[in-house]
């Protein structure tokens, strides 16, 4: 089991199912309490945080918080069909289905974290982040 060690605050849960493939994705909240699952963007629960190892099913999974983390990020895909790859300073948002972060592209999205690291590929790879944590991500609304 790899980790990343950057700073940040860490919790224990327990890995709903196989995300041995998951490291470094985006979780939330599972059926049960102290579950956790790969966080599927706007369309479920609030994002908990990032996974820092590989648990398989019932497996602990440590989950990063708050703080410093590489996290699995793709550029975001617009409606016109241009994707756009991750610059360094830019707000990024667990909006897809597959529980990576994509550059904020959207004034209603709630932010995650903001990008320490550019990501110069749109087709996705891993970057460092410092995560806002769950009880403080701002709405893009409110960033001047």
């Amino acid at each position: 089991m790899a980790t990343y060690g950057g700073w940040g605050w860490d919790e224990s849960f327990v890995a709903n199912s196989d995300l041995s493939a998951k490291q470094y994705y985006c979780v939330t909240t599972g059926s049960i309490a102290t579950e956790i699952k790969t966080a599927t963007g706007g369309s479920g629960p609030g994002v908990l945080g990032v996974l820092q190892n590989d648990p398989t099913q019932g497996e602990e999974a440590a989950v990063r918080i708050f703080g410093i983390t590489k996290v699995a990020a793709c550029g975001a895909l617009h409606s016109a069909g241009t994707a756009t790859a991750i610059a360094y300073g830019d707000y990024v948002s667990c909006t897809g289905s597959d529980g990576r972060m994509r550059p904020n592209v959207s004034a209603s999205s709630i932010l995650h974290g903001i990008a320490l690291e550019a990501l110069a590929s749109a087709a996705g790879g891993t970057i460092k982040v410092m995560l806002f944590g769950p009880g403080l991500v701002i709405s893009a609304d409110n960033i001047p």
